[in-house]
């Protein structure tokens, strides 16, 4: 296979034509080549792509809305964080681009050698540029904000210059810098586990980049890569993803709050739903005029300014006479 494709531009059309038709690898020993629908996992894949790009959309945009319309503040981590939504939407383009051309976990020779070529392009510039940009953006943008939440004055000398020195750098930073900062803050406890719970999503993203990591390694560059490529795919795209969520998702309860879309709407059905209806009023009307019957708890006032019941009257009186008897 080798020789052939060195020889490739000196073949004659039919040949070359046949050699593109073809698999991209040869397969083993006793396999035979599966080019019009090769077993895959294509729809694992579109289940995490669909999943990813709600949450990161979702989280975006409300960050987006509390930082314009709610605190009506925009600095630059935020421009930061727009351009690594920008990088990890080329990102998802890139993913679901490998997904129609090759298909997720397809052994390389199910694989035509005319779509091998631009599936080769793709994951060696776009995904490589597309997946460093997100993740280089998102984490300076994370590490900024950190910086002037937890340490607006530099009053924590050394989480504000370890954020300075580490801010283009991986690894568990942007889960364990903010914890001892969250837990010494005057709050109740509820609150600062529901905070670190938000950092802690940076966890998860560690775990993805392990995943990531380790699926890298076991790439097999001159055998069945387009099979062994698909893990590092799949665990890229949700690494990057939980990047994003621990960059927007500390701004979302602002989305939220009194002055956030979603109270406004459920306050004006709140209020619309209070109005009284037509039959309510129907029946509010029929009933005036009607004298009614005497159910009410209260008949006078006391001697105290305290409304008084027919039942404590009476015995007020009882004992008043009793009094006076005596």
């Amino acid at each position: 296979m080798a020789s052939l494709l060195e020889n490739f531009p000196n073949l004659p059309p039919a040949i070359q034509d046949k050699v593109l038709d073809g698999p991209a690898l040869m397969p083993p020993d006793g396999v035979t080549p599966n080019l019009l629908s090769p077993p895959n996992r294509n729809v694992e894949a579109i289940v995490v792509a669909v999943v990813c790009l709600f949450l990161s959309t979702t989280a975006t945009v409300s960050r987006a809305y509390s930082r314009i319309f709610v605190t009506k503040r925009v600095e630059m981590q935020d421009y930061l964080g727009l351009a690594a939504f920008g990088s990890y939407i080329v990102l998802v383009w890139v993913y679901l681009d490998f997904l129609n051309i090759a298909g997720f976990f397809v052994h390389q020779w199910d694989i035509t050698f005319m779509n091998i070529i631009p599936s080769s392009k793709i994951l060696t510039y776009g995904l490589t540029i597309a997946y460093s940009a997100s993740l280089l953006f998102a984490k300076t943008a994370i590490l900024i904000e950190w910086m002037r939440l937890f340490s607006p004055h530099r009053t924590h000398a050394f989480f504000y210059w370890t954020s300075y020195l580490m801010i283009c750098l991986n690894g568990l930073l942007i889960l364990v810098l903010p914890q001892r900062i969250i837990w010494t803050l005057q709050m109740t406890r509820a609150r600062k586990v529901g905070i670190s719970l938000i950092f802690s999503v940076g966890l998860l993203a560690t775990v993805c980049a392990a995943g990531r990591v380790a699926a890298t390694f076991a790439i097999e560059y001159e055998g069945d890569a387009t099979y062994t490529v698909s893990p590092v795919l799949m665990w890229a795209l949700p690494e990057v993803t939980c990047v994003l969520l621990v960059f927007c998702l500390p701004t979302v309860p602002k989305t939220f709050g009194d002055q956030g879309p979603l109270f406004k709407v459920v306050s004006y059905v709140r209020s619309w739903t209070r109005l009284p209806s037509s039959g309510s009023r129907k029946l509010s009307g029929s009933t005036k005029g009607r004298r009614q019957p005497e159910t009410h708890a209260y008949a006078m006032m006391g001697e105290d300014g305290n409304a008084m019941s027919l039942a404590e009257l009476g015995l007020k009186r009882s004992a008043s006479r009793k009094g006076s008897d005596q």
